[in-house]
């Protein structure tokens, strides 16, 4: 290509590009119609409210769409001037839609608006709808630390109101927090947030929650496992003795601050013996020191006790005599005690005669002659004596016959 042409190339485009500058310079400054869409505000909402009706939430933002003549800068620089609103406070509502006017109160300078007058929304009611409910807290399986015990929260509140649209209230079944426990070791003050919840435990929007938070107090306090002990009183009835008494639990589990390391047994508000008898359980409440608190326990335990019948029987025995003097013999008058024991039948019921030990003893004694002497025995642990035969026996002594001298012979007539 030669240089003549080149350069009638380059003038070319220049005049195009000058021609296209002209043509868009006349547009912008030119009065073209355009479409520009608008977002609505409502206002007038406690008008709804005083109503006992709510707005629902529209799919999308209410918006319109205006048919406006200006230039192509005025209008597209001006977008955001514009304001476009619909007045809900003029009007009476039913439960079900409307359409709202529509009124612009604010617009762009050299811009005309050609559709103001039929402007509109619609807009969907229902009925404004509220009820109570409790606050449910959910820790969704977080812990305190280990050795550690989170006691009752105090909740403030303990319940809310949830009101809103009746399709979005009914919805709602319970108001809920999420608290982590965050491997606490000292007490939890938090102020958290509240969510409206379904029966599914989904998030319902569109509600409003009064008040929107709570405050929850946790008291976190260190853990010990105690035992029990039965504190009793009175006496149990004459037919039975106690063999063991037990609690259910055996054990139980406390909390609180330093004073749980002093603490190794919680004792049991006295219980009277009498009140007992075989295959009986009672109940007992706990004696719980200030500052300690109880872990899953209403506070009481389950006493039961294991007892023995209590029996008699009558056993007999040989009184043995003992310290007999080598120079006397001794004869009683009666020789077998005989002895009516009692107590529990676990032990009554295993004696035997054998088991009882009676004996005198005469070693004092050191003429001959008839004495009265205590009767001594021993009877096995457990067993009380009712009543014997004889507390003194009748003892003779008498000397033993002497044993002749043989003598031999003496010879007279000498030896031979």
């Amino acid at each position: 290509m030669d240089k003549k042409n080149t350069w009638l190339i380059k003038i070319c485009c220049v005049i195009a590009a000058f021609s296209l500058w002209l043509y868009t310079s006349n547009l912008e400054g030119s009065q073209v119609p355009q479409q520009v869409t608008v977002q609505v505000t409502l206002q007038g909402l406690d008008n709804v409210t005083e109503q006992k009706l709510k707005v629902l939430p529209p799919a999308k933002p209410y918006t319109v769409t205006l048919k406006v003549t200006g230039s192509l800068t005025d209008v597209q620089l001006g977008k955001e001037q514009f304001k476009a609103v619909a007045d809900l406070s003029e009007w009476v509502f039913t439960k079900g839609e409307r359409d709202i006017p529509v009124r612009i109160e604010r617009q762009p300078a050299n811009v005309t608006i050609l559709n103001s007058s039929i402007l509109s929304i619609r807009v969907a009611f229902d009925d404004l709808k509220q009820k109570n409910l409790p606050i449910k807290i959910s820790t969704d399986g977080s812990k305190v630390k280990e050795g550690y015990f989170a006691l009752t929260q105090n909740i403030t509140p303990s319940d809310v109101v949830v009101s809103g649209a009746a399709k979005f209230v009914d919805q709602v079944t319970s108001v809920g927090v999420s608290l982590d426990l965050k491997n606490a070791d000292k007490d939890l003050n938090l102020k958290l947030p509240l969510k409206a919840l379904d029966s599914s435990g989904r998030e319902v929007k569109n509600v409003d929650i009064s008040p929107d938070t709570v405050d929850i107090s946790i008291p976190v306090k260190k853990t010990k496992t105690v035992g029990i002990n039965v504190v009793t009183k009175g006496n149990l009835g004459k037919d039975y003795s106690l063999k063991t008494i037990v609690t259910q639990p055996d054990k139980i589990d406390i909390a609180g601050g330093d004073a749980v390391n002093n603490i190794t047994v919680l004792n049991t508000e006295p219980v009277d013996l009498s009140t007992l008898s075989p295959n009986k359980t009672i109940t007992a409440k706990l004696v719980v020191p200030d500052g300690i608190s109880l872990i899953n326990s209403d506070g009481t335990v389950k006493i039961k006790a294991t007892m023995d019948k209590i029996i008699q029987n009558n056993y007999t025995s040989d009184i043995q005599i003992k310290g007999v003097n080598e120079a006397f013999t001794a004869t009683l008058d009666n020789s077998k005690l005989t002895l009516t024991l009692s107590g529990p039948d676990t032990i009554i019921s295993t004696i035997k005669n054998e088991n009882i030990n009676a004996n005198i003893d005469v070693s004092t004694l050191t003429a001959e002659g008839e004495y009265s002497v205590k009767v001594n025995y021993t009877i096995p642990d457990g067993a009380s004596k009712v009543s014997a035969n004889l507390e003194n026996v009748k003892v003779t002594l008498k000397k033993k016959a002497s044993t002749p001298t043989t003598t031999q012979p003496t010879n007279t007539n000498g030896g031979q």
